[in-house]
């Protein structure tokens, strides 16, 4: 994976800012363990000798400098690929490709149900994106369970009848990972059952469906497309490349997900005890 920069000044030793921490990132990636710099914008002399060796390296001018060229060189060669989002590397795209996506299916629709009709099925865009990284859980995105969540949410076919909170949204991410798995069973739609991104992508596209609605009750609905984008940069922000070699992807594991579901459960009811029971 490659992150891309535009630097229109030379960066010296002694100044600081948001451009020498991406560039410790960066370094940081092709440096062995005892020689990783702080990450902290600052740039003294152990990020200027790191940085003369890089140049060295990439058969640069030796000069300590963080200008246009070393800059493109340190963006452009691919970062190590972390171990927990090898499966993902193939299929990762970006907030902006799903957003896309969604409008192209707009561009066609008559209405939000004939949008939501064609969501049906999802399986990638139509450039290969499925994933996206994000800074919050569940960190990985599938969006083919994300959509899948949000249609039967939206749709109402597997709604609670209560109150659109977020017990309902998480409860209804663990109903509908349930079913996707018997699905799988059958051979049909969803490939793949209680991964560790799929439950947190079940709760965001049915906490979505929530948000949709609210906003059309509240008259500030435009498209589903922009109304996804707003969502996702507001709760599941996306995470770049530089950004994960400062903070490594640990998907959740069982016990993380047992805890979740455990806890859509308890939200779950405390919503239906707010929604029945104006003294609570």
């Amino acid at each position: 994976m490659a992150v891309q920069a535009k630097v229109a000044t030379v960066v010296k030793r002694g100044e600081r800012g948001q451009l020498v921490l991406q560039a410790q990132l960066l370094l940081n990636a092709h440096l062995a363990e005892k020689d990783k710099l702080q990450v902290d914008g600052v740039f003294g002399p152990k990020t200027e000798a790191a940085l003369k060796r890089f140049q060295k390296q990439a058969k640069l001018e030796v000069d300590g400098l963080l200008g246009p060229k070393t800059l493109a060189e340190l963006t452009k060669r691919p970062l190590p690929e972390q171990a927990a989002l090898k499966k993902f590397y193939g299929s990762l795209g970006s907030i902006g490709d799903f957003v896309n996506h969604l409008r192209e299916l707009e561009m066609t629709s008559s209405g939000i149900h004939e949008t939501v009709g064609k969501l049906k099925g999802f399986s990638k865009t139509r450039g290969g994106s499925r994933y996206y990284i994000t800074t919050s859980q569940p960190r990985v995105v599938d969006f083919q369970h994300f959509f899948a969540a949000f249609i039967q949410a939206y749709d109402g076919r597997m709604a609670f009848g209560f109150a659109r909170g977020p017990g309902n949204a998480m409860a209804l991410g663990v109903a509908l990972e349930i079913s996707q798995c018997v699905r799988k069973a059958l051979g049909s739609e969803i490939d793949s059952c209680f991964s560790p991104e799929d439950l947190g992508s079940n709760r965001l596209g049915a906490h979505f469906a929530n948000y949709v609605r609210n906003e059309q009750d509240n008259r500030k609905y435009t498209s589903l497309a922009g109304a996804l984008n707003a969502y996702l940069r507001k709760v599941a922000p996306e995470q770049n490349s530089a950004q994960q070699v400062a903070n490594p992807v640990v998907l959740p594991g069982i016990p993380r997900q047992r805890q979740e579901a455990l806890y859509a459960m308890s939200v779950f009811v405390i919503d239906i005890f707010r929604s029945r029971y104006s003294w609570y």
